[in-house]
């Protein structure tokens, strides 16, 4: 069990109230077997990367709020690949998400607004109809729910729960057991383990959190 207190602990800077909605959920998938998260080591991990990819759980939808070109052309360069381009997208997140996951992901091409209904949410971005199809099928045992409800990922119960799944199906538990911390924050922020140590984006953020988790935790 972890208490408000405690993951307040973790997540210093986030609003308590905003904290609260999560405790029900993450007792839940601490509790039931299936998602391999009852032991404290792996709540720990669990927390590290979860406090940091959902900015201590405050953002739960991706933010496509770019306001200037030179930040859009960094983040998609391979979508926007001259200033003209991307100037007739800042600040309209609809038509960059269109733009960047239309035609991919299972997302049917652009004018569909399959890039924008089915952008990143979740505490880790699940992102793409593929994904929600996979997840709903996983967590609400039934392909429509998030398909035609995509905005339930940015549901505390429902982002813990995809977590959860991410957790297990990348068999991240084992992993936490041996104290294997680089590797989890690998297959979490970059999908692989990679040879080097602390290449993950935000190591150290992921270093303080799972810091404060072993401690709030112990």
């Amino acid at each position: 069990m972890i208490t408000i207190d405690q993951l307040a602990d973790v997540c210093k800077e986030a609003p308590r109230d905003t904290l609260q909605g999560f405790i029900d959920p993450l007792n839940d998938v601490f509790a039931e077997p299936a998602w391999g998260l009852q032991t404290k080591a792996r709540q720990a991990m669990f927390l590290a990367q979860a406090a940091h990819e959902s900015a201590q759980f405050t953002r739960l939808e991706e933010n496509l709020k770019y306001a200037t070109v030179e930040r859009l052309r960094k983040v998609f360069p391979k979508y926007f690949t001259s200033d003209a381009d991307a100037l007739a997208y800042v600040g309209y997140p609809r038509k960059i998400a269109n733009r960047v996951y239309g035609g991919r992901m299972g997302n049917d091409p652009e004018p569909s607004d399959d890039g924008f209904n089915y952008r990143g949410r979740g505490i880790f971005m699940n992102t793409g109809k593929d994904n929600y199809r996979a997840l709903s099928r996983a967590i609400c045992g039934d392909t429509d729910t998030l398909l035609k409800n995509p905005e339930l990922l940015a549901d505390p119960d429902y982002a813990v729960l995809a977590a959860a799944h991410y957790w297990i199906i990348n068999k991240l538990g084992p992993l936490a057991d041996r104290g294997k911390f680089d590797a989890v924050c690998d297959l979490v922020n970059i999908g692989r383990i990679t040879p080097a140590q602390g290449d993950s984006v935000g190591f150290e953020d992921r270093v303080m959190f799972w810091r404060r988790a072993e401690a709030a935790l112990a």
